[in-house]
């Protein structure tokens, strides 16, 4: 019956992070015996056990699948045309560009929006040059990072400190960056995983947000 409610009825835990697990544990087990390394026996009753009493925490999940699970909205949006993407940090400053996706659904006008949208910025401006394209193609065109952002919290990398998406989602910021630190750090495949996870969270809000007007 925990089992049933869990995943059929309350649904945060899905079939396919189930099978996930079940990988990861297979893969541990494999890439333990190709190192000569004894592998423990895997535990995959312990998946069971972890839902039963309610500590079980989903894996994260590659993109492709993720996009598969999350949650999408009953209308679509369209972008209109000469809408302008720009540069903008999460550090609050603008860019050349407002986001029309949010354009008339009051998300602008203090719903949620960043305060600081339309200052203006200094700075000299570095260029990711190992951006990863597939982050990239995941950012709807015309949407900035801050709207993305909304209110929510930026997400954190392996350090625990926050990412900023403008250099590894736009594939560049700016010198006098709040998270500039995060500028010499290559991401992780874990921290790409949850990053993308995380911006087709943030896009799947805030299409529903402006659906609902």
């Amino acid at each position: 019956m925990q089992l049933h409610f869990e995943i059929d009825t309350h649904r945060l835990i899905k079939p396919v992070h189930i099978l996930r697990n079940i990988q990861l544990i297979c893969f541990h087990w494999f890439r333990s015996q190709k190192a000569n390394v004894t592998p423990s026996v895997p535990q995959f009753l312990d998946i069971l056990t972890r839902i039963s009493l309610s500590t079980y925490h989903n894996p994260n999940l590659p993109s492709a699948l993720y996009q598969l699970i999350a949650t999408k909205p009953s209308q679509k949006y369209t972008v209109p045309d000469g809408a302008k993407a720009g540069i903008d940090d999460d550090a609050g400053t603008a860019a050349t560009g407002i986001s029309t996706l949010t354009q008339g659904s009051g998300f602008m006008s203090g719903q949620g929006g960043d305060k600081s949208i339309g200052s203006s910025r200094a700075g000299t401006f570095i260029k990711n040059t190992a951006v990863d394209t597939s982050l990239q193609s995941l950012l709807p065109a015309g949407l900035k990072i801050t709207d993305l952002v909304g209110s929510d919290s930026v997400p954190v990398g392996n350090d625990n400190n926050p990412i900023c998406l403008s250099f590894h989602i736009r594939g560049g910021c700016f010198s006098n960056c709040r998270r500039k630190e995060n500028h010499s750090k290559t991401l992780t495949a874990a921290e790409k995983q949850k990053l993308s996870n995380w911006i087709i969270d943030q896009t799947a809000k805030l299409k529903a947000k402006f659906a609902a007007g």
